[in-house]
């Protein structure tokens, strides 16, 4: 373990890290990399500033040199769409991230999958990225590609590393009481490029001790909706949870068409509080998504899974919430 000397520096078992440079400072890891990286755009008390020089030369700390080759790179960061429509929570997204990227000097730029994962490989390489950010959990043959071509490729949720949609949609419904559920799954779910909700809420099923939940893809418009919802009511279902907010007001849809009523006979849960969530009939709960008060964890997150940052300190407030409406 590394311990202070008598002069003040760390006796080395490992290299320091910001995190030590830090708590030397009396600052967060944030400031440190902030102020050592000199991101533009941000400025800090020259008190502040002389404290982590300071640390840093008397722990002989060194940047992580990934992240140096990061900031020398010459392509953008590219954002890595799945090839599902998207809504204002994946533009709102997309948006906090270009410009916390922008802070730091970085250009980020946003590839949609196409049907062909050669295509879009092709077209990733073609930009030569400083690296690719899958905004899906698994890599897959197109991470694989892309990695083979040397590029760093990190994957990750919409709404933020480590954190479970379907594991909070159950959770929820667990607590008003739901124990039999559905999930409403986008069409075409099982293409390339779609985040695996369904997994995630038949995980959360299973370690909450509920039966498997019933699942199937329920279209946009509605299409279909109400025998769906008819048979689930039959098989003692009293809660759905949708893949996102799109696809619960076809649910919607499909339980006023059916004759039943939300959520007495079965309630809704969706995802990611679209403004259509607020006016939908009854009112959709849903799960929100804020990253603007911690995007530069979440950031800091996803390079630091490619070894480009040290980790970062936990998020500073919570980046997904429950927004309790009528449905559920």
């Amino acid at each position: 373990m590394s311990r202070p000397t008598s002069h003040g520096s760390l006796e080395q078992d490992r290299p320091a890290t910001s995190a030590d440079v830090a708590k030397r400072a009396g600052v967060s890891r944030a400031t440190v990399s902030y102020i050592l990286n000199g991101k533009p755009g941000v400025s800090f008390a020259e008190e502040t500033k002389q404290a982590v020089l300071r640390a840093a030369e008397e722990l002989h700390y060194r940047p992580n040199p990934a992240a140096r080759s990061l900031a020398a790179g010459s392509g953008p960061i590219v954002m890595v769409m799945s090839n599902q429509p998207h809504n204002a929570m994946t533009s709102r997204t997309i948006g906090v991230l270009s410009r916390d990227f922008a802070k730091r000097g970085m250009l980020a730029t946003v590839v949609q999958v196409a049907d062909s994962i050669e295509t879009t490989a092709a077209a990733i390489t073609a930009l030569n990225p400083r690296a690719a950010l899958l905004v899906f959990p698994e890599a897959g043959e197109l991470g694989a590609r892309l990695e083979e071509a040397g590029i760093r490729v990190v994957s990750f949720a919409a709404g933020a590393p480590g954190i479970s949609v379907g594991s909070l949609q159950v959770d929820y419904l667990q607590q008003q009481g739901h124990s039999r559920l559905a999930f409403a799954d986008v069409v075409d779910s099982h293409s390339f490029g779609v985040l695996p909700r369904r997994t995630e809420v038949i995980e959360a099923c299973a370690a909450a001790g509920f039966l498997e939940p019933l699942a199937d893809e329920v279209a946009r418009d509605g299409v279909g909706a109400a025998d769906l919802v008819a048979q689930w009511h039959r098989a003692g279902v009293t809660a759905v949870c949708a893949y996102n907010d799109e696809v619960a007001i076809a649910v919607l849809f499909g339980i006023r068409e059916a004759g039943l009523r939300c959520p007495e006979d079965i309630a809704v849960i969706g995802c990611d509080d679209i403004p259509a969530a607020a006016v939908a009939y009854p009112t959709l709960t849903t799960l929100s998504f804020d990253l603007a008060p911690n995007v530069t964890w979440f950031v800091d997150t996803l390079l630091h899974r490619i070894g480009m940052a040290d980790e970062p300190e936990n998020p500073t407030m919570p980046v997904a919430r429950i927004v309790r409406r009528a449905s559920a």
